[in-house]
């Protein structure tokens, strides 16, 4: 019996032994897409990646920690950003693509083309994933198309004097109504 019950729990160590290296696995993906992303090497970059990765891990309810990865890699990447604020967008554009079911990376491009094409700041990130998740819930546009049809209308909206909220919802309701608002 002795030796059953010894049996017994090597084995439950080996199991729990395999799911602590398959965890580490996982999360060692999720930093190594940030490394990925951003081809940052330098000790203080990969310690300040680390940092808000791990508070991001910790403070969201993700389902994969590549996720946050590739939040962190991208919006670096695409904006520049470092510490707080790059914890702060990374963290609103996980939120985006979780609510909106639409992939993290596809997200922060069309965001930052978004930004763009309005002449708008990086701070009006936050602002202009509110506005088009709005926007898509409301008129049943998906949050691509959306991006994509306001990249491509923001002569015409601009020319109208419209602010970039007016012109996201004129392409909304428009499409909404069966007009190709292109």
């Amino acid at each position: 019996q002795a030796s059953q019950v010894a049996s017994q729990a090597g084995q439950s160590m080996l199991d729990f032994a395999g799911k602590t290296q398959e965890a580490f696995k996982n999360v060692d993906a999720g930093f190594d897409i940030i490394i990925t992303k951003t081809g940052e090497t330098t000790d203080e970059a990969l310690a300040g990646f680390k940092k808000i990765y791990d508070q991001l891990a910790v403070e969201l309810p993700v389902d994969s920690f590549e996720k946050i990865g590739s939040a962190i890699g991208e919006v670096n990447t695409q904006f520049q950003l470092t510490d707080d604020a790059l914890k702060e967008a990374s963290e609103s554009v996980i939120k985006f693509a979780e609510i909106n079911g639409s992939d993290i990376t596809a997200s922060t491009i069309n965001a930052k083309k978004t930004i763009d094409a309005y002449g708008l700041s990086v701070s009006d990130l936050t602002t202009t994933l509110d506005t088009v998740t709005y926007v898509s819930q409301t008129t049943g546009i998906s949050v691509d198309e959306l991006f994509n049809k306001m990249v491509s209308g923001a002569p015409q909206i601009k020319e109208l004097n419209l602010t970039f909220d007016e012109g996201a919802t004129l392409i909304g309701m428009l499409e909404k109504s069966g007009v190709d608002s292109a």
